[in-house]
């Protein structure tokens, strides 16, 4: 099932979702609806209110809360990228000058602030109690790993375990919870909406792991991302950390020296992306996001199987073999 064919099966409520990411803005600060706009406008396939669509519509959710959930989970994502962007001092986002960069990031901040509120405003509308504390600590949690990530940075000592914490903090929480609650506005019983979790969870590490192995491997012009990006914020990724276990003494000191350098140059790149091929840690990654895609796959074993279930299988599918 191609991308296209899985928007096909919810056209309509992704074009809902989208008229309400617009609708729901709700501020007369002119400069905060321009950001706002800036952001929704500047491209993105949308995949975590996708995911949020197809887990309701796969349990046959009844109610159509879900599409206000589906702008709420991109607002809060929308919100993150926002402050990410400043911490990292990122230009560029998709292809475009990033809203930090544009506008800059005192508004930017703000502009996030300000997402996080609304969507808190939006989510009393649900009134869904358990919903509203999935997400209230949705918030919580990628903000705590946002903090783990920035005290680790450059921190040549980092395990794998701390690399799950923050990847599990700053990317699966979101694809977990935006599956999750699709599930539970359909009024599915909690065992089932913890099959959708669980999927969730793991697709977002098996997410996050390949689009960490891309920034060293992947093509700039379909990434739409500088190489090396993650080199150059000192951030020890499931690539480095799996190189500095294979290599020589000599050869990581080298890497930590790169790594703690305030200005790496194209070679340094070149000299970790080429020992990142002799040693095959792209194959070695890739397998930690095929063992990751099994087990999400898995979790919905139990779950009834209709187009929408076998849409998000290959929406995973798609996510971990993506190139851009």
């Amino acid at each position: 099932m191609t991308f296209d064919e899985i928007m096909s099966l919810v056209q309509n409520e992704m074009k809902l979702v989208e008229d309400a990411l617009y609708s729901n803005i709700d501020t007369n600060v002119k400069v905060l609806d321009e950001v706002i706009r800036y952001l929704v406008s500047s491209g993105g396939k949308r995949i975590r209110p996708l995911l949020t669509v197809l887990s309701a519509k796969a349990v046959s959710s009844e109610s159509t809360k879900y599409i206000e959930l589906a702008s709420i989970i991109e607002y809060l994502h929308n919100a993150t990228l926002l402050h990410d962007d400043i911490i990292d001092g990122a230009t560029y986002r998709r292809n475009i000058p990033s809203a930090n960069n544009k506008y800059g990031n005192d508004i930017a901040v703000l502009t996030g602030d300000y997402l996080y509120s609304r969507s808190y405003i939006l989510l009393t509308d649900i009134e869904d109690i358990k919903i509203q504390k999935i997400l209230s600590k949705v918030a919580l949690t990628m903000s705590e790993g946002e903090v783990i990530q920035l005290i680790s940075t450059a921190k040549l000592d980092t395990t794998l375990d701390d690399y799950l914490k923050i990847i599990r903090s700053k990317t699966a929480v979101l694809f977990s919870a935006a599956c999750e609650v699709g599930a539970i506005i359909g009024n599915v019983k909690e065992k089932e909406a913890k099959c959708f979790a669980d999927f969730g969870e793991k697709l977002g590490i098996a997410f996050q792991m390949s689009d960490d192995l891309l920034d060293y491997i992947g093509d700039e012009t379909e990434t739409g991302k500088n190489r090396g990006t993650d080199l150059k914020e000192g951030k020890i990724t499931i690539p480095i950390l799996l190189l500095l276990e294979l290599v020589e003494s000599d050869v990581k000191e080298k890497i930590g020296k790169i790594i703690l350098s305030e200005n790496i140059a194209i070679e340094d790149f070149d000299y970790i992306r080429d020992l990142i091929a002799e040693h095959s840690i792209d194959k070695m990654v890739s397998q930690m996001v095929l063992d990751n895609m099994n087990e999400a796959i898995n979790a919905l074993s139990t779950i009834k199987d209709t187009d929408y279930k076998k849409a998000l299988i290959a929406l995973a599918n798609l996510l971990i073999n993506r190139k851009n």
